[in-house]
């Protein structure tokens, strides 16, 4: 199934978390922000989430510095 993420076509499984699709991408969730269609979607929430076609994800990942 396509959905958007970070503005491009990306093609998942079907009924994939949002979980899912950062252990898939191998970004740590504890640093990740994500959006589901213009909507904030909280950490504790990723593993309730399932995508579905043609959903528009925003993944931003935070990196410490100094």
């Amino acid at each position: 199934m396509l959905i958007n993420l970070n503005n491009k076509e990306y093609t998942v499984d079907e009924n994939i978390t949002l979980k899912n699709l950062l252990i898939t991408l191998k970004m740590p969730e504890k640093t990740v922000v994500a959006t589901l269609n213009d909507e904030v979607i909280e950490q504790p929430d990723f593993e309730n989430i399932h995508l579905k076609e043609n959903d528009n994800v925003e993944l931003f990942s935070f990196v410490g510095g100094g």
